[in-house]
Order: C-alpha cells, then structure tokens, then sequence
C-alpha cells in the first residue's frame, strides 16, 4: 500500500536536526521490521533452560539486540495465527518498541507503573522482567481510554501475568491518590505517532500540525502527573514513537527545566533507517533522593479476603492442583497469618508454604482474585482488574477461570489433554468445539501425585488443555469426550 505523505510533515523532517529524509523515504519502500516477545514464564519445563537463544518455537528466530526475550521473525511467518499465540507464549510487539523498558530495568520487588499502557506490550516485558529470580513487587497497568483499557485487560490475562493490576483511569485521578508511590514509572505517551507510518499508511493521512501541537500538551500533563507519583530516588522513562523533536528532546528539555529534582540519566532516539524497527525515542530520568523500598502504600495495602471466599478458593486449588504447583502459583499472593485469621482461612499445612498465612483475594462481579498483597486501596477508582482472575462464582459451584489456565505448566494440574500441533485439534478447541479423546492427536495424561497428595482431585473432571505443552485453557473430561470451557467471547471465528 503506497504511503502519502503531508507536505508539512515532510517540511518539518527535512528542518529536524540529524533527521535524514531521504534515506528515510527510501525506508518506507522496505516491508515494516516485525518482532515478539517471549512469555519465558509460559515456555514448557523442557525450555526453561538458561540459554534462549534458540527458544522452542516453530519459526525462524533472530534476537533483537537490545531486548534478551525479543526476536525477529520474517515478513512469511505468521505467529499470531498460531495456537502458542493464544496460548501466551508470545506477544508479537514493534521492535523498537522494546527499547523503553530496557531503558526502565524493572526488578523483582519493585512498584512499578505503566502509565499509558495500551496494547500492554511494555506491560509484557515489565511483568516479565519482575517475574525474574524469585518475582515479586507489583505491577499497576493503566490506560485512560477505555476500549484500550479493556484490550489490555485481555492482553495481560492471555499472557498469564501474575502481580499486575490493570486501571482504566486519568493520570490526574491517580497522581491524587498514589503520590509517592512508585519506584519506576513508564510513560509511554500518546504522541503524533510518525512511527507507524509504514505499519498504518491511515496515520499518514491523519497527520496534521495541530494534532502534534495537542500531543504536546496532553505529554506535560501526563508527565507533570507521572513526577507526583514517583518516589525519590526513582526512576522515570518517557517514550514516543514519532520523529518531532517538540515531543522527544524538546519535551523532556521542558520537563527537566521546571523539575529540578530530576536529572536524565540516557537518552535514545531510534531511526527506521538506523536500524530495524519503525523508530522509537526513550529518556531515563532520575528523581533526586534516596529510593526507599516501602512494604506499604501510603493509601493503605490490600487485606485478606472474606473466609468465604478463602474457603472456595483452596477447595478449588485442592481438587485441581498438585502440591508444588499451589506452592508456587500461591506464593506472591500471601498475607501474614494474623492471630485472629478465622478457622478455614488459614493456608493448609500439606501445601508446603514457606510463608504461613492466608491468601489475598478480592471479589470482583462473580469472579474471585487472588490480589497482590500489597495493592495499594484502589477504592473508588476504575478497576478492570485487580490481580489473577482464579475461580468463578456460579449457580450452585464454583468453576476455574480462564486467566487461572495461563498461570500453569503442565505438570501443575492431576489431569491434562495435549492436543497435537500438527492437528487440527488445538485450532477447534479455540472456536469452542467439542473434542473427543479418541481423536488422532488428543492425548490424556494423568500425572501422578506423590504420595503425601490428595487423590481426590484424579475424580473431578477438570483438565488442563495443552498445545506443545503450554496451557490454552481448561476443559471438561466427561467419558470420552472432551468439554469446551474456552471463554465464548474469546473463541476464533471460522
């Protein structure tokens, strides 16, 4: 699709310091650069070594430099029309685009914020990079608009992130409730967007001076916002993807002129023609201090939730999970045991938990959530999703929800089903078809639990839906036919 470019842009291009316009018309002839982004959390157990640079997965890889998890695939490949798609094993992201998080460095343990999150790509690396050595710390996702918001809802629950939280809110609304609150902050901000020329010929046509005149403005208010929330010590990453020197260097100029108390650390702007991406730009900023690790929110933290709710969500864990797995998919969601805990709330014994205690949920519609415990209150505010979606409250029983699914490996559950990649198995349970076992390329395994494990969970029916060993979603063995429990709004129209 030929590429129309507005005489004003072109103006303002060949004006803009060590911005080459030929070179960067002669680009925008090539085919855009395409890329993912590795789920490792979501690699089967057999990939889970230390050496990824040739990960498992059926296309032609090529590591993007500046990211450990990001690849190159050829323009012939197409992984989102794959069932690993799905699955989360991969979010298929711009290149460039990884550069602002790599500039971020998330840690384990750290309070993070993405800001202006929509798709969720930055959202993906970030909670990855947390998950790192042990994870830990807390992810608040955040997007304004409110479609956006719901699409990176998706996104984070068919990428089986644990610790994040996503808000559909103003960075206004926020910054009055989270001031000093944040280690990291990342503002990947709404800009005039000349990065997706190539990608999305219809941006070049949409462009015009006075939209990168209001981006203008809309950037110094989310970034006067985002320097509320930040703590000292902290840091903050603003990044674009367009060329206009007003948005990039200009703005952070601006910034730096009127706070003080900050100080760039790195700056980078990334050209189509300098190398293999659409073009980004990234500053790190430094607040001045000293960051202190806070185990609570100024606001107050998240409490235990009801013994109700408890009770259902260890039944439910106990029927379905072998005792490691509730080890580990546990683990980042314990409050401290507390000497008035009431009976039935308490974590049992036999799950092995380091931490005693009990589990930090939230009722949220008919959903039940394992929270993380050190959410800030969030009372008040647009809430999508306030942690890991775990069980479903229905007539008469409780059922796994489908964000529980991307949380496992295959080993975690009693009882599994791989349906074959060759086949056509794995495309049919994702349009909500009904399999039968008997099918070539269905398989059933049964793992076995040790000794000092409940049997009792081989009884229920439950199973985990595997495609190369990595969890689609959960079904139902009833005989010999297997029961599609894949969300209806979810499924893969024929």
């Amino acid at each position: 699709m030929e590429i129309h470019l507005q005489e004003d842009f072109l103006n303002r291009m060949r004006s803009e310091k060590g911005f080459l316009l030929t070179r960067y018309l002669d680009q925008l002839q090539l085919p855009p650069e395409r890329a993912l982004f590795v789920n490792r959390s979501r690699l089967p157990l057999c990939d889970k070594g230390p050496d990824l640079s040739q990960p498992a997965l059926p296309f032609h890889l090529e590591r993007v430099p500046y990211e450990e998890d990001g690849y190159y695939y050829p323009p012939q490949e197409k992984p989102g029309r794959h069932p690993l798609h799905e699955a989360g094993l991969y979010y298929i992201q711009e290149p460039s685009a990884m550069l602002p998080v790599s500039l971020l460095d998330p840690q384990p343990g750290d309070c993070v914020l993405d800001l202006c999150a929509a798709p969720g790509g930055k959202t993906v690396q970030i909670s990855c990079r947390m998950s790192k050595r042990g994870g830990g710390g807390i992810l608040i996702s955040n997007e304004f608009v409110p479609e956006r918001a719901r699409i990176l809802a998706r996104n984070v629950e068919r990428m089986g992130l644990r610790q994040t939280v996503v808000l559909n809110e103003d960075s206004g609304r926020l910054a009055a409730r989270l001031e000093a609150s944040f280690d990291k902050i990342l503002v990947d901000a709404p800009c005039s967007g000349e990065g997706m020329f190539r990608k999305n010929p219809d941006a070049a046509k949409e462009w015009s001076l006075e939209n990168v005149i209001r981006c203008v403005s809309r950037q110094k208010e989310i970034l006067e916002n985002a320097a509320k929330m930040l703590k000292p010590g902290g840091i903050l990453v603003y990044s674009t993807c367009t060329f206009e020197e007003e948005e990039n260097e200009g703005q952070v100029s601006d910034f730096l002129r009127t706070h003080p108390d900050f100080f760039l650390e790195k700056e980078e702007r990334f050209l189509p023609y300098e190398g293999r991406g659409e073009g980004h730009f990234a500053a790190r900023l430094k607040k001045a201090g000293s960051l202190i690790p806070s185990t609570h929110w100024p606001c107050g933290k998240q409490k235990a939730g009801g013994k109700e709710e408890i009770q259902k969500v260890i039944g439910l864990a106990d029927a379905l999970l072998c005792k490691e797995a509730k080890k580990r998919l546990f683990s980042g969601f314990v409050c401290s045991a507390e000497s008035h805990t009431p009976a039935g709330c308490r974590l049992p014994g036999e799950w092995g938990m380091e931490k005693s205690g009990t589990i930090s949920t939230v009722r949220f519609g008919d959903q039940i959530y394992l929270a993380p415990p050190d959410s800030p209150d969030l009372s008040g505010l647009r809430v999508l999703q306030p942690g890991v979606a775990f069980l479903q409250v229905k007539k008469n029983r409780e059922e796994p929800s489908h964000a529980l699914s991307h949380l496992l490996l295959e080993n975690d559950v009693y009882l599994s089903v791989e349906l074959s990649a060759d086949s056509s198995l794995p495309l049919r349970y994702l349009q909500g078809m009904t399999i039968q076992t008997g099918d070539a390329g269905c398989h059933v395994l049964q793992w076995k639990a040790d000794k000092s494990e409940k049997t009792s969970g081989t009884k229920a029916a439950w199973c985990l839906v595997l495609c190369e060993g990595v969890s689609l979603g959960f079904g139902k063995l009833v005989g010999g036919v297997l029961k599609n429990h894949y969300p209806k709004g979810l499924r893969i129209q024929c």
